[in-house]
């Protein structure tokens, strides 16, 4: 089962959304898997950079 904690947010935090499967999601929780590495793809080529306002 995932581990899953529930907090009150001020209303200045921003919130992330991601689609995780719950083997990484455990294993982010528990501090084992710290970094994520992607293919640089056609698809992330395509994207707009982080911060971009197009």
């Amino acid at each position: 089962m995932p581990a899953t904690k529930t907090k009150t947010l001020s209303p200045r935090v921003r919130i992330l959304l991601l689609n995780l499967e719950a083997e990484w999601f455990d294993k982010i929780a528990a501090g084992t898997k710290r970094e994520e590495y992607r293919d640089f793809s056609p698809h992330w080529k395509a994207r707009p950079p982080i911060g971009s306002t197009t």
